[in-house]
Formats: C-alpha cells, structure tokens, sequence
C-alpha cells in the first residue's frame, strides 16, 4: 500500500486486534534482499492516464453528487465534474497557451471545486502542484519558483488572491491566476482570469495526446519539517498504482453508490496534501461517493457536517478518528485512520 489504514470501531479491543494483525501481516511478508512484499495478491495496473481511469471508474454514478460544499451548499455531480474539467482542460491551453507538461500550481482551500481542477489540467497533458492556503506570499513565491508554475487557481477569499499576486510579484515571474468566484456578483480583478468562463466553455480544439504515462502529473510539497518544502514529482502510472492499491477488497470497505445509497465522507483532511487528494478525494469517487468539503477545520463546522449530512464513513487523523464528537453518529460505519 501506498499510505497505512487502519480501520477504527468504537470497540478499543477490536482496533488493537486489527493493528497487532496488520503487523503480524507485515512481519509475515515473503523475504527478499530488497523488495518487501505483501502477502497478498499484485493488482493489477491499467497503462492509463490518472484522469481516464476516474473517468472510467466514475461512468456509473453520473447523477450523483460527488463534492458539496458544507459552508455554501454549492454542488457539483459527477457529470458536471466530468464535464468542466474536460471544458477546463482545452480553455487553459488554448487561452494561456501552455506546453505539455506545464505545472499549474493549485491555491486554493478544499471546495466542490477541487476536482474539476485537477483533472482538467491533468486531462490537458499539464502537471498539477498543490499549496496550502494558508501559506504566506513568501512561502508560495518560493513553490512558485521550485516548481516552476506557469499559471495559478485560486479563490475570491479570504484574501487569496492578494496574497497569490504577492506571491508572483514577489518570485518576479509573470503568471496568470485563475479566479473561482465564492458568489456570482463577486468582482474579480482587472488581471484575472474568471474560471467559470472556462469550465463553461466547450473549445473546439483536438484531444490531447497522453502518451508517456512516466511523465509527471502530480507534484505535492512536503511541510518542510527537515528544511525547506521539497517537491516530490508522481507519475500518472504512481497515481493508478495508488488507486489500484487502495482499491484492493482487504483494504477497502466502500460500497459503490447503487440506487437510494451513496457513501457520504466528510473531506477534512487537506486536499493539498497527498493524503487528503488520493484517499479523501480520488479513491473515494471510484465508488460514486459524495464528499462534503469542509474549507478549513473549526469544530463546529465539523460536528455541524456530522450531523446534516448522514456520513458513513471518515477519513481523519488519530485525534479526529478518536474524538468524542462522532461517537453517536449511528450510521458511521468505518474511520480510516
């Protein structure tokens, strides 16, 4: 696996029979000079890009919600999703004239939005970097330079988008930022780029070609607990690789949406974070799963989610899988941890 699950109930007893049988695995694994092995059987990895295998896997749940936003109410289905990211993929390209492989650093706090941002620059031959949005300028120049961004989104709020244009002038690099307006009647500045025009913009242009599933698609940036920030460049094969890892019966619970029933998660955790895209966001649409984005933690909000929207499952970190605000959430069947 990619990243460890262990999967939480309310019974202490039974998550220390599941950790110690996790380690018991692990000690058993075949021996090798080099290679550490799983004792269970390889998956199989389609030779796909990361964008065509969600797409794929998504086909099923199109009238589905796939993210809302818990502050808002604003919502996308996994049609729509489909349907602006590939809108979002020819506009970018042919409006900022970008090159394959271009990176597009991606501003901004987990919103409905998230995804349509991703796969679309991704679908576009482009390479997505995440930042927190809770970096400073300086902080964000110095990714801006490391990753050689050559075009940011961001959001209308909570002064992101003074603080991408520090940023930039800060770094001494020209760069379009791409705005997603929080309400319609939001004004945007004179320089930027409204991005409902261009996931609303069907652009006749030709499909791109993926060839080269080695090429970077992803670059996340560690929290820099060592030194400073370091980029760590994921292929579309390591994405795959990953879901196909995390998609494995032994490992997963999830159920796919069917009829009246969707799985329905909370996305606490960052989505700029390795974590928070691959589990709380990719692995989860591979099952027509709904997630609630939830900006920025505040207790309130999250016990508010908890309660509105009938979650059933949760991915967290130990002190959020543990909290006493979820024990009475009836229909919270896992906590993956």
């Amino acid at each position: 696996m990619g990243f460890w699950r262990v999967i939480l109930s309310r019974k202490p007893t039974r998550v220390l029979k599941q950790a110690l049988s996790g380690l018991r695995e692990l000690s058993q694994a075949v021996a090798h000079p080099n290679i550490l092995y799983s004792d269970r059987e390889d998956v199989e990895v389609p030779r796909i890009p990361v964008h065509q295998y969600i797409y794929a896997k998504i086909e099923p749940f199109h009238k589905y919600t796939f993210t809302e936003c818990s502050v808002t109410g604003r919502k996308y289905t996994y049609e729509e999703v489909r349907v602006k990211a590939r809108n979002l993929s020819k506009s970018i390209v042919k409006k900022l004239r970008l090159q394959k492989d271009d990176v597009v650093a991606i501003f901004l706090p987990n919103i409905p939005e998230y995804p349509i941002c991703c796969l679309g620059i991704m679908e576009a031959g482009l390479a997505v970097t995440t930042m927190n949005p809770i970096y400073t300028a300086e902080e964000i120049s110095k990714q801006i330079l490391d990753s050689n961004a050559k075009a940011m989104i961001t959001l209308n709020q909570n002064n992101l988008t003074s603080t991408a244009e520090a940023a930039i002038k800060m770094a001494k690099r020209t760069l379009p930022i791409i705005v997603i307006k929080d309400k319609e009647c939001d004004d945007l500045c004179r320089s930027c780029i409204d991005f409902g025009e261009l996931v609303d913009t069907n652009t006749d242009i030709p499909d791109f070609d993926h060839e080269g599933l080695d090429r970077m698609a992803f670059l996340p940036y560690s929290s820099g607990t060592t030194g400073l920030p370091k980029g760590v460049e994921l292929t579309h094969n390591n994405l795959v690789s990953n879901l196909c890892q995390g998609a494995h019966q032994d490992f997963n619970k999830f159920v796919s949406a069917n009829g009246n029933f969707q799985e329905v998660i909370p996305a606490v955790l960052p989505m700029f974070h390795i974590y928070g895209f691959m589990v709380n966001l990719l692995n989860v649409a591979t099952y027509g799963t709904k997630v609630v984005t939830i900006p920025r933690f505040h207790p309130e909000l999250y016990i508010s989610v908890l309660k509105q929207h009938a979650i059933t499952a949760i991915y967290a970190a130990p002190p959020l899988g543990w909290h006493d605000s979820i024990v009475w959430v009836n229909q919270i069947t896992y906590i993956y941890v």
